[in-house]
């Protein structure tokens, strides 16, 4: 692991959080010594999906890196 990226308390509904700028900034610079961003909750990456895969496409097309979601939540109507 080379940095964590945590905007503790900031909703993920907006672009517009600390750590998430800071982390579009760290993979423009070191792309090209990362191969995977692993992201502990997808939900609490990037609540708008829509924008979540665009994204993920995005950071796949020009960077070459791979997102990893480590936890998925299951839905609770598997009950």
């Amino acid at each position: 692991m080379i940095d964590t990226f945590i905007d503790i308390g900031k909703s993920a509904k907006t672009l517009n959080r600390p750590d998430f700028i800071r982390l579009q900034k760290f993979v423009s610079k070191y792309h090209k010594t990362v191969d995977y961003l692993l992201v502990d909750q997808m939900d609490s990456f990037i609540r708008n999906v829509g924008e979540a895969l665009t994204m993920i496409k995005d950071l796949q097309k020009k960077y070459r890196i791979q997102v990893v979601t480590v936890t998925v939540q299951i839905l609770e109507t598997l009950k």
